[in-house]
């Protein structure tokens, strides 16, 4: 088995790239545009063999939490195993979670809805009535918010027992 050393993750980029592309020298814009369009050759060698930290470093933040679940479409079926770090970051970005999907809706949700979410995804069992009342919004809304994520199949309900019966929330 062959080990390869990977560029430490404050490394420049001249060096991160000469480790992940051997025999050629490929700009960071060059690069960039690679990525954001599922480059045959950029993105399975900067999975392969670059570290998460810095793929996303290196494509920026930003740029890695609104396009992630875009470029997560072109990873070759060989590599998923390899993007999951990238899927986990990815999620920690964007929710402050690790256990959400790359899902490109999801990504471009309101931030309302993303913050109904993340109640649900901190809170299981949370009620709408609760959840809404902490991401500071009407009730109706966060209804109509939840029953769109329970037709994304991200949220799952579950009635509740006693005098109320409160609809429960959970994230898949």
């Amino acid at each position: 088995m062959t080990m390869i050393y990977q560029a430490s993750d404050a490394a420049p980029w001249e060096r991160v790239a000469r480790r992940v592309f051997w025999s050629r020298k490929v700009p960071l814009q060059k690069w960039r545009d690679g990525i954001l369009t599922g480059h045959y050759s950029y993105l399975p060698d900067s999975i392969r063999y670059m570290s998460p930290q810095n793929f996303v470093r290196f494509l920026g933040r930003e740029a890695f939490v609104d396009q992630w679940p875009l470029i997560r479409q072109h990873v070759p079926r060989e590599l998923v195993r390899n993007a999951a770090p990238l899927d986990a970051l990815w999620s920690w970005h964007s929710s402050s979670t690790f256990n959400l999907r790359p899902e490109a809706a999801l990504a471009k949700w309101p931030g309302r809805r993303r913050e109904l979410f993340d109640q649900v995804v901190h809170a299981p069992g949370i009620s709408i009535y609760r959840a809404a009342k902490q991401a500071n919004m009407p009730y109706r809304r966060a209804h109509d918010h939840v029953r769109a994520m329970i037709e994304l199949g991200l949220v799952r309900t579950r009635e509740g027992s006693g005098p109320r019966k409160e609809t429960r929330l959970y994230s898949f």
